[in-house]
């Protein structure tokens, strides 16, 4: 099925999941700032920054465990 054996299928999991990771940190850092700079303040916008937040948490939480 595939050329690969488990160490190296672990390697390019590993790599592929850092590289996810990197881009999400960059669209939760451009959310960030859309969130706190761009907008005037309301209750929405409260609420979206907090899901953004928790969602960034449990992402780091996961990529941590992964290593």
């Amino acid at each position: 099925m595939s050329d690969l054996n488990w160490n190296q299928q672990s390697m390019v999991l590993l790599f592929v999941s850092t590289f996810l990771y990197g881009l999400y940190t960059l669209i939760f850092g451009m959310c960030i700032y859309a969130l706190i700079f761009r907008q005037h303040p309301s209750p929405l916008r409260r609420g979206l920054l907090l899901v953004t937040v928790a969602l960034y948490a449990l992402s780091t939480i996961q990529a941590v465990l992964t290593f």
